[in-house]
This record gives structure tokens, sequence and C-alpha cells, in this order.
């Protein structure tokens, strides 16, 4: 049976929004979902093919077959997408594609960052809120800045940093919503982050439960995606490399949980090594989110095994320039989207350890 791919990184806003647009509307909520719905094309088999509302650029490669949502026949198809996706569903149903994701409850539940919130350690003086008043009492005390990120966001969206208690009422409103949306919110407290990484895992429909690899996670301040190294652990992690034995150790349970209650697919767990506010010593977090679905770290790996290096760097950048994605695209005669910002695949030497050392995050 064929694979056909859909890049529903717009899933996670599916599931904020309970949005009952068709599945090829939805793309057009934000751009970086149009120019991320070509994300297949880097990882896909030679024989399979993917969905796309519109083809890209004659100039732009396609190392495999792409199709328009707007076909209705598929011989034999077997959809995977890179997030579980209701309208995904929808669309698969009605062209008798199989597509078996698990129920619509348990991705919601899994997704939520409430979930990982209270299923594994969380950093001291973390909390968890459900009404404006909670909010409020936990703004007026405690030291500055602070962290509040809602519960359903695409990379580092939905994340607000307060650096003074007055900038609060700003972003009061937005707090609202969530809970008006029937979501809690999550407070933090702001720490030195050192290293970002995460560890990529697969779930079969078994419960086998499969460790892929790890990558270092490099962020905007904002907390936006920057880039990712993918590599050997150890070539990774150096004299750090303690930390990430420990990580492994303790992302084992999350995995379990999640099998248990009848997910399976792919998953990323993410964690940080972060200087302790008071003592100053090097911690662990090992488990800052969960991530159910194909991550940037996930595509690096693959990117990685696919370039035979030892060592790579996966980039999301404002530039110019070429890269592993279309720079435009035509959606109609008189309207054509053009990309400021470009995937970039990098092949590096070495990786220094010394970027280990704290930054405020």
């Amino acid at each position: 049976m064929k694979i056909t791919h859909i890049a529903s990184i717009n899933f996670e806003w599916e599931l904020k929004t309970n949005s009952s647009l068709p599945l090829s509307k939805s793309f057009l909520m934000h751009p970086m979902f149009l120019q991320f719905q070509f994300l297949p094309l880097l990882y896909a088999q030679e024989n399979d093919s993917a969905v796309v509302t519109h083809f890209p650029p004659k100039e732009f490669d396609r190392p495999i077959q792409l199709h328009l949502f707007s076909k209705t026949s598929f011989q034999k198809a077997q959809l995977e997408t890179w997030g579980w996706s209701k309208r995904s569903k929808k669309w698969a149903d009605e062209r008798e594609i199989t597509y078996t994701p698990p129920s619509a409850s348990v991705i919601r539940e899994v997704t939520s960052k409430a979930f990982s919130f209270i299923k594994t350690p969380s950093l001291m003086g973390a909390t968890i809120f459900h009404c404006i008043k909670e909010v409020k009492k936990w703004i007026r005390k405690g030291l500055y800045p602070k962290i509040i990120k809602s519960c359903f966001g695409l990379a580092g969206q939905e994340r607000f940093i307060l650096k003074y208690e007055k900038e609060y009422p700003d972003m009061e409103q937005k707090i609202q919503k969530a809970f008006a949306e029937g979501d809690p919110v999550i407070g933090e407290p702001w720490v030195e982050r050192c290293l970002d990484f995460s560890t990529q895992w697969e779930i079969t429909k078994n419960q086998d439960i499969l460790f892929l690899g790890t990558t270092i996670m490099e962020n905007h301040p904002s907390g936006t995606y920057k880039r990712t190294i993918a590599g050997h652990a150890e070539e990774l992690f150096g004299p750090r490399n303690p930390f990430f034995e420990e990580h492994l150790e303790k992302a084992q349970a999350p995995p379990s949980l999640i099998a248990e209650k009848g997910f399976y697919g792919f998953l990323g767990l993410d964690a940080m090594i972060y200087k302790h506010p008071l003592k100053k010593e090097l911690r662990l977090h090992p488990i800052v989110e969960i991530n159910p679905r194909k991550t940037m770290g996930w595509l690096a790996l693959k990117l990685l095994k696919k370039k035979g290096h030892n060592l790579i760097a996966l980039s999301y950048i404002q530039t110019k320039e070429e890269g592993l994605l279309p720079k435009k695209l035509m959606m109609s005669k008189d309207c054509i989207i053009l990309f400021h910002k470009q995937l970039k695949l990098e092949r590096i030497t070495q990786w220094k350890h010394s970027k280990l050392e704290a930054k405020s995050h």
C-alpha cells in the first residue's frame, strides 16, 4: 500500500480552535502552514506521494509525486500526517484512504501542555491556573521575569514573558481567552537555560516504544525555534552527557503512560539543562514538554541518516537564499505568496560544548 503524506503542522491550531474549516482551507491560516506543507519532500520514500494546497514553482525539485487536496481518487493509499488531525481523518474517509488515528479525546489530552505539566516533574515555583483570580495572585508575588503559556501553541507561540508586574494587564485578555476556551494556563519562573535538547520516540500500535535519537535545540530569546543540531549523543553533550543519561532514564515513563491511554505515533520529549536560581549549579529539567507528533528534531534525525553525516544543523532563518522549501507559492494568477524565512541544512564538523554556558531564556 502506497503512503500519502500530509504535513499537518497546523494540527495544534486545529485542536485549539476546534476548526470546522475544510483541510485545504486550514493551511491558509498561516504562511508557515503553506510553506511547511512541503516537508514530506524531504523525508518521504521514493514511491510515496504528498498532498498540498498548490503545486510549488516548476523549478523547485519534486522527488515524490504531488497531489492537490481537490483530488478525489487514490488507489489503495495509506495516509501519514505530521500530527494526528481530525480534519485529515474526514478528508481521508471521503476518499477511502486508510488513516487510523487514536481517539480525538486522547490526542487532545496528550497534546495539551497541561498533560506534561501534571504527569511529569515541574520546575520549582511552576503552577497551573484554572481561573484569572489564581493568575493575579501569582503575579503579585515572587521574582520576575515570569512566563505564562497556554496549553496549545506552535513553536513558542502563545507563550508570554512578563519582565515586570506592570506588563500583566496587556496580556490579561489573552489569558482570559484561554480560560473561556476551557483550557488552563501554566505559569513558570524564568531560569537561565544552558542547553535545550530533545529525544525522539515512536509508539507503535502494539505499544512498543522505540527510541529514535536525540538533538540539541537552539531557540530565539522569545522561545521560538531557531535551529536543531543532530548527531551522536557523545558529540552533542560531551562532558554534559550524564544529564542526557539522566533524561533517558526519566523519559521512559511518559511514553509508557501515553501508550496506555491509547496513543500511538511519533513523540518528542523536550528537556533542558539550567542554572539553579539560588545555588547557581547546573540542574536537569527532564521533561519540559511532550510533543505527540513529528518534530523538527525528528526531521533532523531523518536528514542526518539520509545524508550520512556525523553532525548537521537544521535551521529556519530569514534569508533571500534558496533552501529546502519553496521561496514562493502561486495561489492564483493574481496572488503570489513570498516566504521570507527558509529551512536550511548545514553539515557541521564539530559541536562546541562551550555553548553550554548559561544564557537567559
